[in-house]
C-alpha cells in the first residue's frame, strides 16, 4: 500500500511517534558521503530530514521535514552508504549542503520487530517524500472521523 505523503493527525501514531523520537539517545550528522565514518555499524533506526530555517522573535528556528525513514536490524552504516550513493540522494546532498540531516538511533537490544515497530510508526507519522510503503500491513494512517 502506498503511503500517505503528509503528516498523520492521527492522535495515537503522533504519541508513539513523540516516545520514539524524545525518549532515546538519537544521534545527528550532515548527510554528506563525507560522513560516512561517523555512522555505526549497528542496528538501529534512522531518518535523512531536510531542514531550513525561519528568524522568529531575532531567534533561529528550524523546520525539518523527514525525507525517508528506514532500519535495519544488522547495520545502519550499510543502508547510509546505500542510500547517499543514489543519484537524487546526491542531488539532494548537493543542493541542501548542511541542511540535509541524517539522525539515527542505535537498537543493539531491540529485536526485529521492535525495529520494525518502530520504523513503521515514524513513515506513519511523517509520510516521508522517498519512503514508497510501509513497513508493516496495516491500515492508512488517515484520521479517524
Amino acid at each position: 500500500m502506498p503511503i500517505d505523503k503528509f503528516w498523520t493527525y492521527d492522535k495515537g501514531i503522533i504519541s508513539a511517534a513523540n516516545k520514539i523520537l524524545n525518549e532515546n539517545p538519537w544521534d545527528v550528522i550532515v548527510a554528506k558521503y563525507e560522513n560516512i565514518e561517523k555512522v555505526p555499524v549497528s542496528p538501529g533506526i534512522y531518518m535523512f530530514s531536510i531542514q531550513t530555517t525561519i528568524l522568529h522573535d531575532e531567534r533561529t528556528e528550524f523546520i525539518r521535514d523527514p525525507y525517508y525513514v528506514g532500519k535495519s536490524d544488522v547495520s545502519i552504516f550499510s543502508r547510509f552508504k546505500k542510500h547517499i550513493i543514489k543519484p537524487q540522494w546526491k542531488k539532494t546532498s548537493y543542493s541542501y549542503g548542511e541542511n540535509f540531516i541524517y539522525s539515527y538511533l542505535i537498537l543493539e537490544d531491540e529485536d526485529y520487530e521492535t525495529i520494525l515497530d518502530m520504523e513503521d510508526t515514524l513513515i506513519r507519522a511523517f509520510g516521508p517524500l522517498m519512503n514508497e510503503k510501509y513497513s508493516k500491513s496495516r491500515q492508512s494512517a488517515k484520521s479517524n472521523e
